[in-house]
């Protein structure tokens, strides 16, 4: 059954949809469905497989007639941003082959259910709040109480804030710390029945676990760091490194395992091929067995952890011919590393191809010194505003203190470089670290005070502005001296007051052979050739400039 949704914001994403429909679904055992939301389209279709699933959501929160009236005959009515939502059985039928991928889901979901009915650990970190207590000692508060000022709404003011632990000590393994335990007094009802009407809460089932840890996990990590940056271990270099460390950081396996990981593989892959090995790293992190309650302690030993990871290494060895990586095969692209920082953590990803850009067609044989970075919350989207809750201390603190100094990764520091306009719209920047070019050891400041001379600009804005069109992606580019390029006279007029005006249309002129060099690197210049091309030059102009063939 599909059952169509109106009333949505248009820009709300498809994700966003389907985690504000997933409780109420779940609500009446519907766990398993389908959602598509237009991009910029304020409606959505859900496909229910069970027709009396959908049937019995429609009868809890649809309605039978539009507008207003069939609204308000609703039982159980749905508000999403404080817009009514409206939901009604779609004339359509639903699409047959969604059908068929949401009854294999259900049946992997059942097998699932059966293997551990309990999921104790959670996907990925909490959120944490705290109360506001700068409001209680606001001074225009305050002096509204005294009659010295106007008071403002109490609904105006933010009643928590957003923390990003529970305190200084679980700082240290916040973003790696998945499990918790809650106690309750038996004697305290009221706590008891409000944590029955709690919604999304799983189902409660028992499960007897001894656990010790004999081992303090800040430790842990502290002494995986020093493994990773120590000298002792050069026999890996850093895209293997990078993954190992992305095991402890995302939560994979403890950092103790991961350093008695690491001492066993340094004997058995001594003379291993790094691209190879880090591959096979990459692929042995999705196959870790859960961690739960019913997976035996073997295996999530070291040795059959080691057997495992050997297994994928020649594998892929002996899929080698047959499976190259994008980067390697296209000039144009790069593998680039990143890293998602959020309230709680950083977590490590990649490396994923990516479309070169100036810099890294410059320093293209060091494409692991840089890093895409981006700021995003514990489920991976932005961190949007919250009128409920003070984001001070996500944005000036934690945010900030990343951006201000710098992210170790296996030993190396990766501080802040730039970022391009649509990177900037996805939260999205570059970092990276110092390494050696010709000689002379670069870093950001160097790297960026090549790109051209930006000091006659005193905007920071407009500087950003113009030190992120270096980071805009493109997919060729095309090398010319400095002589094959002059700047033409401005156009310049008197005006009946006798001023001069500039009537430059910013379009300058090439040569035909210009253009058979552009059309070259381009391959969709093969059946089109194009007169008119829109370039930048080596940051020398504030904007992109029009070249068109000299008549």
């Amino acid at each position: 059954m599909e059952v169509f949704v109106r009333n949505l914001h248009d820009q709300s994403t498809e994700k966003q949809v389907k985690q504000y429909f997933r409780p109420i679904l779940a609500d009446l055992n519907i766990y398993v469905f389908h959602c598509k939301k237009p991009r910029s389209k304020g409606f959505a279709i859900i496909t229910i497989r069970d027709p009396l699933a959908g049937q019995k959501f429609l009868d809890l929160h649809g309605q039978s007639a539009p507008g207003h009236e069939g609204f308000r005959n609703v039982k159980k009515k749905l508000y999403r941003q404080n817009k009514p939502v409206n939901c009604h059985r779609s004339h359509s039928a639903p699409d047959e082959f969604i059908l068929r991928s949401l009854e294999r889901e259900e049946s992997e979901r059942s097998i699932a259910d059966r293997r551990r009915r309990a999921d104790p650990v959670r996907a990925k970190a909490p959120r944490f709040f705290e109360k506001d207590a700068s409001a209680e000692l606001d001074l225009a508060r305050a002096l509204g109480r005294l009659g010295l000022l106007q008071a403002r709404s109490n609904r105006d003011a933010p009643k928590r804030r957003r923390a990003t632990a529970i305190d200084a000590q679980h700082q240290a393994i916040v973003a790696s710390c998945l499990c918790y335990s809650f106690r309750v007094d038996p004697g305290d009802i009221q706590a008891l029945q409000a944590l029955k009407r709690l919604p999304g809460l799983p189902e409660i089932v028992s499960w007897h676990i001894a656990f010790v840890d004999k081992n303090d996990f800040a430790n842990q990590m502290t002494k995986l760091n020093a493994a990773l940056s120590a000298e002792n271990y050069t026999c890996f270099a850093f895209e293997v490194k990078f993954q190992l460390q992305r095991l402890a950081l995302n939560a994979y396996l403890p950092p103790s395992k991961v350093l008695r990981l690491m001492q066993a593989m340094e004997r058995t892959f001594a003379n291993a091929d790094t691209l190879m090995l880090a591959a096979a790293l990459r692929r042995f992190s999705n196959q870790i067995p859960f961690a739960g309650p019913g997976t035996e302690a073997s295996d999530l030993s070291w040795s059959s952890l080691l057997e495992l990871l050997v297994d994928n290494y020649h594998h892929l060895i002996r899929e080698k011919d047959y499976s190259k990586d994008i980067a390697q095969v296209y000039d144009h692209m790069a593998s680039i590393h990143k890293v998602m920082v959020t309230p709680a953590g950083v977590y490590l990803s990649g490396p994923e191809p990516e479309v070169k850009n100036r810099v890294l067609r410059q320093y293209s044989a060091f494409s692991s010194h840089f890093l895409q970075v981006t700021f995003s919350d514990e489920d991976g989207e932005p961190v949007r505003f919250d009128r409920t809750s003070s984001l001070d201390v996500i944005y000036h603190e934690r945010f900030t203190k990343v951006l201000s100094g710098n992210i170790s990764i296996a030993g190396r520091p990766y501080e802040f470089l730039g970022f391009s306009h649509s990177s900037l719209r996805s939260q999205t920047c570059w970092f990276m670290a110092p390494f050696t070019w010709n000689g002379e050891l670069r870093y950001a400041r160097a790297v960026i005070r090549d790109l051209g001379d930006f000091r006659a600009i005193r905007s920071p804005a407009k500087c950003a502005a113009r030190i992120g069109q270096a980071f805009s992606q493109a997919f060729s580019s095309v090398n010319l001296p400095k002589e094959a390029f002059c700047l033409l006279p401005e156009v310049e007029r008197s005006d009946t007051l006798g001023i001069r005006r500039v009537f430059s249309d910013g379009v300058g002129t090439c040569s035909k052979a210009v253009l058979e060099k552009i059309w070259a690197a381009y391959a969709q210049s093969r059946t089109w050739k194009p007169t008119v091309c829109q370039i930048r030059y080596a940051g020398q102009f504030p904007d992109s400039l029009m070249l068109q063939i000299e008549p």
